[in-house]
């Protein structure tokens, strides 16, 4: 397997692997906080998340980054979906991890222009929270933003096969 494709597998896995189970936390800590219910699902939510970040740390091992010496764009959305709850992850492994990819240039140069949207979007729209969706459709609303950019980053990467390249577009579909 190429180096694009690993890089999508990781960055798929970042969103369709990690991403949910993190999110179920926070969106408990944020909106149900106060409700029973909440409280009674949050350890639970919290041992899930955990078991998935303890996957992704024996997964990780030694290496530097998911592909082993290279930075990817996998790297770069997974260290955005674990930045979402950086305490659920309590292996080292996985703190170094974040670390090392968030000193990265393109770590940084992709979370400034986020940034700089979402500045962009509040000055159009002052009494909006910065984002173009409500809350409940916010992460239909990051996926969407976040595949494009991370589009753009892959184009950067090593062709694939032709066969590969038209299998991927008809993923996406």
């Amino acid at each position: 397997m190429n180096a694009r494709a690993r890089a999508t597998q990781w960055l798929i896995a970042a969103l369709n692997s990690i991403e949910p189970f993190i999110m179920n936390v926070a969106l408990i800590d944020l909106f149900y906080a106060d409700q029973e219910w909440a409280k009674l699902r949050r350890p639970s939510a919290v041992e899930f998340a955990r078991r998935r970040l303890d996957a992704l740390a024996k997964a990780l091992g030694d290496k530097p980054y998911l592909d082993g010496a290279t930075f990817t764009a996998g790297d770069l959305m997974m260290t955005t979906v674990i930045r979402i709850m950086p305490e659920l992850a309590s292996d080292p492994r996985l703190t170094a991890y974040v670390a090392l990819c968030t000193s990265r240039p393109t770590f940084k140069r992709a979370f400034e222009a986020h940034r700089s949207a979402t500045s962009e979007r509040r000055r159009e729209n002052p009494t909006a929270s910065g984002y173009a969706a409500p809350p409940r459709r916010h992460a239909a609303w990051v996926h969407r933003v976040l595949g494009e950019r991370l589009s753009r980053l892959l184009q950067d990467l090593p062709d694939v096969s032709s066969r590969q390249a038209e299998r991927a577009d008809r993923d996406r579909s």
